[in-house]
């Protein structure tokens, strides 16, 4: 277990994933008194699981058990990379399997913010199986269209970039102060980066993969069957918001609660308002629990 992360962020425990490439990664647990099923996070891109630490305690007081874990590439090193978006859709697919082991009698729903609910909304349109048995999925932010300026010459040279140079660094802003408007949290992110717990550089082949994950996303998500409940930030710098709305009418409206918060940056969960998204989400997540029994 690394000792920078031991707990550092209120966990009740920490276990250990092991995942699709035979590596050990650290599962952060926030676990409830009497839970009325579990939350599953996935973390975004340069984060890492203990980044849920203010949503778990709120949900803990809700009676959630809520887990998340470390995802490959993203594991206490400075630049993210890992070799293709499918390994994380394994990972993915193992640590569901580890909470249904964990938890066999208990709902679950998996919540993913910015690259997470990339990850996730992938995983529910092509991975999710009826084993799984997952309830519904509740997304922030997901980072399924991209805000930032990219040079289109980048575009261009993605693939050759990432074939050529996987490993190296591709140009990224500082975007810590436009995540969220709580200035502890965006302290508790720098002192992360120092640590060098919050990477804080991607790789040609991480940003490609990224491109690629979005036509996947452009192309299927009509195909979403499972509910959901999203976050949309209203001032996000990293997700294309307008284009999220638009994905979110080509799916059957019995499927979307969606919410948007005109104020936010990108961290829903994170921003100052964020007590009134997590009633709402628990208000779905009831009527969920409703629909199943």
């Amino acid at each position: 277990m690394n000792t920078k992360n031991q707990y550092r962020f209120f966990e009740d425990r920490i276990e250990k994933l092991l995942c699709a490439d035979q590596v050990e990664r650290d599962i952060h647990i926030w676990e409830a008194g009497k839970p009325k099923g579990v939350l599953i996070a996935i973390h975004g891109a340069l984060a890492h699981g203990g980044d849920y630490c203010t949503m778990a305690k709120s949900f803990n007081n809700k009676q959630w058990h809520m887990l998340s874990f470390d995802m490959r590439g993203h594991n206490v090193q400075r630049r993210v990379h890992f070799n293709r978006f499918d390994e994380l859709l394994d990972d993915l697919a193992l640590f569901i399997k580890w909470t249904k082991k964990e938890y066999p009698h208990l709902p679950v729903f998996i919540v993913g913010h910015s690259m997470g609910g990339l990850l996730t909304g992938l995983y529910a349109l092509h991975r999710e199986t009826a084993d799984d048995e997952i309830q519904g999925y509740v997304l922030s932010a997901p980072y399924w269209a991209n805000a930032v300026p990219v040079p289109a010459i980048l575009k261009l040279l993605a693939g050759v970039l990432s074939t050529l140079l996987p490993r190296a660094r591709a140009p990224l802003e500082d975007f810590l102060d436009v995540l969220t408007h709580d200035a502890n949290i965006t302290e508790r992110h720098k002192q992360d980066e120092a640590d060098d717990i919050r990477a804080r550089e991607v790789s040609f082949r991480f940003a490609n993969e990224m491109f690629n994950a979005h036509k996947n996303i452009d192309k299927n998500i009509a195909q979403w069957r499972k509910p959901l409940f999203i976050a949309i930030a209203g001032d996000d710098k990293l997700t294309d918001s307008k284009k999220i709305v638009d994905y979110l009418g080509r799916i059957n409206s019995q499927f979307v609660e969606a919410h948007r918060y005109a104020n936010n940056f990108h961290e829903n969960f994170n921003e100052t308002n964020r007590e009134t998204i997590f009633n709402s989400i628990e208000v779905w997540l009831d009527k969920q629990l409703v629909r199943s029994n």
